[in-house]
């Protein structure tokens, strides 16, 4: 009888304390597909979100239409009350004197976030990282991790401080890397690993937890894709130029020229290849794709696009027009 009672008693606390937890208020900031993963695990788990902040709205092709952001499609759906400011500093006192956070979560938000905001909830900022920090800070660890060839990358939740990414570590999981994963590919499994760490971590966010500091030693930086570190350099080893290849899709697309015209390729394997011919040329083509001379070895183009075609297999551009030419060379 009184094990029954202890028990009743054990739930009862245990129900009283996800009440608590859930009563808390949240400040969600973000604006990409992997954080909607994040806001959405969320709600699913009924975290108390009271507000959300996101970038503005921008204009986009010919016609310059107005395109929302996933999130902020999630906070309307949501009724969440929805911030976009140009100036983050100079909305910051409206946000919180309406929002009054007890916790902030940040998911590839893409601002620096001041530190009247960083300062202000009883619980703190933690942001969700797709990196092993201190490896790889910065906006865009999960390119890096395919450009470097890595085998193993992961999510790390962190508190936030005012310098990027170097606030102290909360909980770290791995991810591994297949050898032939792509940008799209592995932001599709740090999808899943932030759902699975924020449903299995959310209610200890509001309590005592160990931290770890980030070892300086080890730190190391990734900067924002320009449109410059989209060209490939043929001289390159082809394990780097199919990895480069890799590591930009689904955007923005490696990319090359060919009889002045801009070629994207979004598929292609190194091959071993020990043919004297410069880098770029066309060594062969069949079905199976355009076998292209690297620094060392070559790779097999098996996707592109055209300047002013759709994107194509190789296989289907055999059976047109082809421009492409044994001995001529991409540069």
């Amino acid at each position: 009888m009184k094990n029954l009672k202890n028990d009743w008693k054990r739930k009862k606390r245990m129900k009283n304390n996800k009440q608590i937890v859930e009563a808390k208020r949240i400040l969600f900031f973000g604006t990409d597909d992997i954080s909607s993963i994040a806001i959405n695990t969320l709600i699913e788990i009924n975290a108390n979100i009271v507000g959300v902040v996101t970038k503005p709205d921008k204009e986009s092709g010919r016609k310059k239409q107005i395109i929302y952001s996933e999130i902020k499609q999630i906070a309307l759906a949501n009724n969440f009350k929805l911030f976009q400011p140009h100036k983050l500093s100079e909305a910051a006192n409206e946000i919180l004197n309406e929002i009054k956070p007890d916790l902030i979560i940040t998911c590839s938000y893409g601002k620096i976030i001041p530190s009247i905001i960083l300062n202000y909830p009883k619980y703190k900022c933690i942001n969700i990282h797709p990196s092993l920090l201190p490896k790889y800070r910065g906006a865009s660890p999960i390119q890096y991790a395919i450009f470097n060839h890595d085998k193993v990358t992961g999510v790390t939740l962190m508190y936030m401080v005012e310098e990027m990414d170097a606030g102290d570590i909360l909980f770290q999981e791995k991810i591994n890397i297949d050898p032939i994963e792509t940008t799209y590919s592995l932001r599709e499994k740090v999808k899943i690993k932030i759902s699975e760490m924020l449903k299995k971590h959310f209610h200890e966010f509001f309590g005592e937890m160990k931290t770890i500091k980030q070892d300086e030693k080890l730190i190391t930086f990734t900067n924002v894709i320009k449109s410059n570190d989209e060209i490939i350099n043929w001289n390159k080893n082809a394990i780097d130029v199919a990895a480069k290849i890799r590591a930009l899709y689904d955007k923005p697309i490696a990319r090359t020229k060919y009889l002045n015209k801009i070629i994207k390729i979004y598929e292609a394997l190194e091959i071993k290849n020990n043919d004297n011919a410069k880098p770029g040329e066309i060594l062969a083509i069949d079905k199976n794709g355009i076998l292209t001379k690297c620094g060392i070895d070559a790779i097999l183009i098996k996707t592109i696009q055209i300047e002013g075609k759709k994107q194509t297999s190789i296989k289907n551009l055999l059976n047109g027009n082809i421009i492409f030419k044994v001995g001529n060379c991409f540069i």
